[in-house]
């Protein structure tokens, strides 16, 4: 049975007439010492107003869950018992799932106690650390416990753990959906004739939107599809990949989770496509340490091209030339060979290893002279740090399907007439979220006379798009619901680009 690890510990606290707030018992005993108690005793053991409810005392590892409990009769030293049984739960674990069953357990012992003086009778009470045993290896193993407390009137104590329902989250539009496993294996099940239509347009490269518009279904309901896919881990679902996104490492759980072996082997397994290897190589999956150092070098300000730049060199400089001159895995020309890296950075970022940081479109009334960022160089030019890997690489075409991108060519728009307003809002002339600029040829290989006679319309309505950019979404939300390419956003003259 596969053990809760939410759930650390039970404890009993009561107050000691002469000592003060005491732990009596807990189990296990190495979880929470008399030392760790001491500073937290005045918050487990309270005063009247705040008896019957659960309190909770978080410190820097663990929480503690107290259920205080004050009985007032005169046969008590001082006219008042007071005693509390406790949970010491993982700092991340959901108090609340478990405050039902603390509730339970202290009222529980607190009828007891005035029926039977179970609590403050010396034979009795001595049997607590037996119970507190049971429930925590109850509770751990199979979530729910059924305890006999006392035997002549018997009395019996039920507590069940129920885990708060966890729903599918929403999907944005700009999400792009990946499979855990085949497709084909996938495909198989009994899905209705809707879930086998929609499988069969996940190829982990469009985005929602596309979805919907190629297989000609209802946005709702592939967003409901695709939220119970990934809900019962079928699917990954991931933002839009480009050469030219920015994400950062997360300080916390990047560096631990880059030490477990076992999520880089998942990660090398989800990521590894043996299609993708360079021709001549075998097909053997990558080194570990490679994917370790290239993801530890991500940061705000640098986009995955660039990273991918600063990683090469680095392997090449660390190399021997006659190692990679002879065309093995040493060679900077092959690095991350047979990896797919929008699944690598799709994998990091659902696992918590790096977040993307986002751009935020914002409309201004007057235009800026804007200079793009060091992570946009690669579209404004410049020198050889700030160029695409086409550019830095061999004329040979060796590293250009593996640096390529089906929503990364990133080039300023190029048309006979001003570019302010790119071309119209269309979805049947529109490649949302990406900067290929299909349209712009499109529109460049009209006559100048049909141009001149749309250019007008087209101005308006692409305008009036970008009016409405006001920084509350992300530059790949705004593509894909106003039908707008990456270029046209960022080349506007009237829009400024916040990173976070």
């Amino acid at each position: 049975m596969q053990r809760s690890r939410d759930l650390l510990a039970v404890t009993y606290a009561e107050f000691d007439n002469h000592a003060g707030p005491q732990l009596r018992y807990s189990y296990p005993p190495d979880v929470i010492t008399k030392d760790h108690f001491e500073p937290i005793a005045d918050y487990v053991i309270l005063g009247k107003h705040l008896c019957d409810r659960v309190i909770t005392v978080k410190l820097e590892k663990w929480q503690l869950l107290s259920y205080p409990i004050a009985i007032e009769n005169n046969k008590y030293d001082r006219n008042t018992l007071s005693f509390a049984f406790g949970f010491v739960l993982s700092f991340g674990a959901k108090s609340g799932d478990y405050g039902k069953v603390l509730k339970n357990i202290g009222s529980f012992f607190q009828d007891l106690e005035i029926e039977r003086d179970f609590i403050s009778t010396r034979e009795t009470n001595q049997v607590l650390p037996s119970i507190l045993e049971k429930i925590y290896v109850d509770l751990t193993t199979r979530a729910y416990s059924f305890l006999q407390i006392a035997k002549d009137p018997p009395s019996y104590l039920p507590i069940r753990l129920f885990r708060s329902p966890v729903f599918p989250r929403l999907i944005e539009d700009y999400e792009v959906p990946m499979f855990r496993q085949d497709r084909v294996a996938l495909n198989q099940l009994p899905w209705d004739i809707s879930f086998q239509h929609l499988i069969l347009h996940i190829d982990g490269v469009n985005h929602v939107r596309r979805i919907v518009d190629d297989a000609e279904m209802d946005l709702d309901f592939v967003k409901r599809s695709l939220a119970l896919l990934e809900f019962y881990g079928a699917i990954v679902v991931s933002d839009i990949f480009r050469f030219s996104n920015v994400y950062a490492l997360n300080a916390e759980n990047g560096i631990q989770y880059l030490s477990d072996p076992n999520v880089i082997s998942e990660m090398i397994d989800f990521a590894y496509a043996p299609e993708l290897s360079a021709k001549g190589l075998q097909e053997t999956p990558p080194n570990p340490r490679d994917i370790v150092n290239f993801l530890l070098r991500f940061q705000p300000g640098l986009t995955v091209a660039q990273v991918l730049l600063q990683t090469v060199s680095a392997a090449a400089a660390a190399q021997p030339a006659q190692h990679y001159q002879q065309g093995g895995l040493g060679n900077p020309k092959n690095f991350l060979k047979g990896v797919d890296i929008s699944r690598l950075l799709a994998f990091a970022q659902v696992s918590g290893i790096l977040s993307r940081v986002h751009e935020y479109p914002i409309y201004l009334l007057s235009p800026q002279h804007k200079v793009l960022h060091s992570h946009f160089g690669s579209m404004a030019g410049g020198d050889s740090a700030s160029q695409t890997p086409r550019q830095r690489f061999d004329s040979d075409g060796s590293l250009q399907e593996h640096f390529q991108s089906p929503h990364d060519e990133v080039k300023p728009p190029t048309r006979d007439i001003p570019s302010t307003t790119p071309r119209t809002v269309d979805s049947r002339h529109a490649d949302a979220a990406t900067g290929e600029g299909r349209a712009f040829q499109k529109l460049n290989s009209r006559s100048k006379s049909v141009v001149g006679r749309s250019y007008l319309k087209e101005s308006i309505q692409v305008e009036d798009a970008v009016r409405l950019m006001d920084g509350t979404e992300c530059l790949d939300s705004y593509c894909c619901k106003l039908q707008l390419s990456f270029n046209e956003i960022i080349y506007h003259p009237n829009i400024q680009i916040v990173y976070k």
